[in-house]
């Protein structure tokens, strides 16, 4: 029962049962009355009763509860007892309870002030009674109406502590219900303002709740039910497969993209799931969150032309620059020549010139074209270390290798493009090395797919190592600046790695996996 909000309808419940158990009594007054008495009084007593209760509940429900209306209401249900007691044996009648039921009733539904009145009320009513019984006030019949008034006050003022705790656990309860629904009105407001789609999920994949992004996302309409969200999170629906197989994967990485499939066309969706648990810890489903990923895709796939557009602009003017250079030494010999000033060991010096440069040039364009041209690797199956340690003894470049390749490892490789990985490796190092390092072909304890290319003691300035990958950056000085790019392309072309490390006191070392 609300005893502040609803204090009208509770005073009507009051007047109501009041109303019932005064006829009750009515009629079992009226039932053994004295045969000097007549119906009639009992019969008003009950319709002033019935007119009070009706009056009272009829005023409530039309204006409200106002004060003075519960004040008369109370005041005349206290008059209303004092006759039915005079009518039914008086200072002497068993129904003296009726003092009590308002007096209790008044100081739960209005508080102190409305039980110190209805108990001052119904003290009077039981010295009136008492006094119609014996002039004299030092009597039995004053003592015990003194004992009532004691107790009339008595149950004011314990009802009215009641009433009191009462009020004040329901306002703390109201308080605590309107902080409940403001906050559900936040997180509502803040769900339904997310720009990511947002599903909640029970145990058996039913959807509890969506937000208009994630209808949105899905090509639904924005008043979709949770119902057509269902339909596409279905256990036969792509999302919904892949939904399913996120949330059996409890602790792994729960991400991943899907290709959608909506009303305006495919579009790709990135998913994330979390475990919506209990208060014990207990999975109660899940909650999946997904984006539309068209426009991050669009801007990676404008990104990713924009590198390779500066890529190859880049490219381009380090190969100008690389080819300007040998035409302007051939250019100059063929001026030298066209003179006719030179004698014939100058004219001859002047011709060799002019072809190792072409020869320069030649190579160049040779490395550029395979660079340009790297396809697709020819995979044939094969224990890639006997090949390795081959292709290393044919190159002693720079210094002794050690071979320190023990375990075997199959796979799937291209030969011609494994040999120019290699070449490009050991062609590095022994520039690198300037005559005095040794170079150790290894591999990676436990990991033998893992193989090593160090060279011992001789570090590389840290410029040299960023840049080592970039096309004519100048790092290897004896060959064209293309070699370990193509190196690079050709590993990622097997889905490999290769990655350059150098460390003062340790040595400069590649890293390759197939």
């Amino acid at each position: 029962m609300r005893f502040v909000s609803e204090t009208g309808q509770n005073f009507s419940t009051f007047l109501a049962a009041r109303m019932v158990f005064v006829t009750v009594l009515l009629g079992v007054a009226l039932f053994f009355r004295s045969g000097d008495r007549g119906a009639l009084p009992y019969l008003m007593l009950f319709g002033a009763n019935a007119a009070l209760s009706l009056g009272c509940w009829e005023w409530f429900r039309r204006s409200g509860s106002a004060a003075y209306v519960r004040w008369i209401a109370l005041t005349a249900a206290v008059s209303l007892d004092t006759l039915v007691l005079h009518y039914s044996g008086g200072a002497n009648s068993e129904f003296v309870f009726l003092y009590f039921f308002s007096v209790g009733a008044a100081g739960i539904l209005t508080g102190l002030p409305g039980s110190l009145w209805t108990a001052a009320l119904s003290t009077i009513g039981v010295v009136c009674l008492y006094r119609a019984e014996s002039a004299h006030w030092f009597t039995v019949f004053g003592l015990r109406a003194f004992l009532y008034a004691i107790n009339f006050f008595l149950t004011a003022f314990l009802t009215s502590f009641v009433f009191e705790k009462l009020r004040r656990r329901e306002l703390t309860h109201q308080r605590t219900l309107g902080e409940l629904r403001q906050t559900r009105l936040d997180m509502q407001a803040i769900l339904d303002s997310l720009s990511t789609g947002v599903a909640v999920l029970n145990t058996e994949g039913d959807v509890l709740y969506s937000n208009p992004a994630g209808r949105r996302v899905l090509g639904l309409p924005p008043a979709a039910t949770n119902e057509a969200v269902q339909s596409v999170l279905a256990s036969d629906q792509p999302m919904g497969q892949a939904v399913q197989s996120l949330m059996r994967r409890a602790n792994a990485d729960s991400r991943t993209e899907i290709e959608l499939t909506t009303p305006s066309g495919r579009r790709p969706v990135g998913l994330s799931v979390s475990p919506l648990m209990d208060g014990q810890g207990e999975p109660r489903g899940g909650i999946v969150l997904f984006t539309d990923l068209t426009r991050v895709k669009e801007i990676e796939r404008l990104e990713r032309e924009r590198e390779r557009l500066a890529a190859i602009g880049r490219l381009s003017r380090d190969l100008a620059h690389e080819i300007r250079n040998p035409l302007a030494t051939v250019r100059g010999c063929v001026e030298m020549i066209r003179r006719g000033e030179a004698d014939a060991t100058e004219l001859r010096s002047f011709l060799d010139l002019a072809l190792l440069e072409s020869d320069r040039l030649n190579a160049l364009l040779r490395d550029f074209l395979t660079f340009a041209r790297l396809e697709t690797p020819c995979r044939q199956r094969a224990d890639l270390v006997p090949f390795i340690r081959q292709r290393v003894a044919a190159r002693t470049d720079g210094g002794r290798i050690q071979d320190g390749l023990i375990a075997r490892y199959e796979t799937e490789f291209d030969p011609d493009q494994i040999a120019l990985v290699v070449d490009a490796i050991i062609l590095s190092l022994s520039e690198w090395a300037e005559g005095k390092g040794q170079i150790r072909v290894e591999q990676k304890a436990g990991d033998p797919r893992r193989i090593r290319f160090l060279l011992d003691g001789r570090s590389i300035p840290p410029e040299t190592k960023e840049s080592a990958f970039q096309p004519f950056s100048g790092a290897a000085r004896t060959f064209s600046g293309l070699a370990l790019p193509t190196a690079l392309r050709a590993v990622h072309g097997h889905g490999g790695t290769l990655t350059l490390e150098t460390e003062p006191g340790v040595g400069t070392w590649f890293e390759l996996t197939i």
